[in-house]
């Protein structure tokens, strides 16, 4: 996906500090983000509306191959994730780079954020998915996810997809 300049800016005017989280913006139709800082790197959490409900997909293809061969089938209200990078200067949004342990730190922060933020603006959408390219990607999400989430332990918890089989990875977000 690309930004323009003028979308950039727009994501990102009310920033202050690292790490800060934005608000829940549209991208394009079916396509939600929120915008984080993390060591002075910009980052968007986008929120897809599942591609069966577009349209463009079969019902089958918004099902989650399970490792016993079964298949998770996720509320309605769920949407598929991706992270990306900012590159200001093109605008072009680009995959993770491997992160310091000092950039780790704040980027973990900025991601839980994020995802509170988008539960917290649509209480009844709490699933999401990823389809990463490698398990490494997946372990890495895991930890972040389910370690910095303690911070937010005493109004939301948290239940991980563990039986989803690779690529796949998910969540739930439940409101206490």
């Amino acid at each position: 996906m690309f930004l323009e300049q003028y979308q950039i800016d727009a994501l990102f005017k009310n920033a202050s500090g690292s790490p800060w989280v934005g608000q829940v913006h549209c991208l394009e139709c079916y396509r939600e983000c929120v915008p984080f800082i993390a060591s002075d790197r910009k980052y968007i959490v986008q929120f897809i509306t599942p591609y069966f409900f577009q349209g463009s997909e079969f019902y089958k293809d918004m099902l989650f191959p399970m490792k016993n061969g079964d298949y998770f089938i996720p509320k309605s209200a769920h949407r598929l994730t991706d992270i990306s990078v900012v590159n200001e200067s093109s605008g072009n949004l680009s995959m993770l780079d491997p992160l310091s342990e000092t950039e780790l730190r704040s980027f973990a922060e900025g991601l839980c954020r994020s995802y509170i933020q988008f539960v917290e603006e649509y209480l009844h959408i709490n699933q999401f998915f990823s389809r990463f390219v490698n398990d490494k990607m997946a372990d890495f999400c895991n930890q972040i996810i389910v370690k910095n989430f303690s911070d937010y332990t005493d109004k939301f918890s948290i239940e991980v997809f563990e039986n989803l089989a690779p690529p796949n990875y998910g969540f739930q977000i439940h409101q206490k």
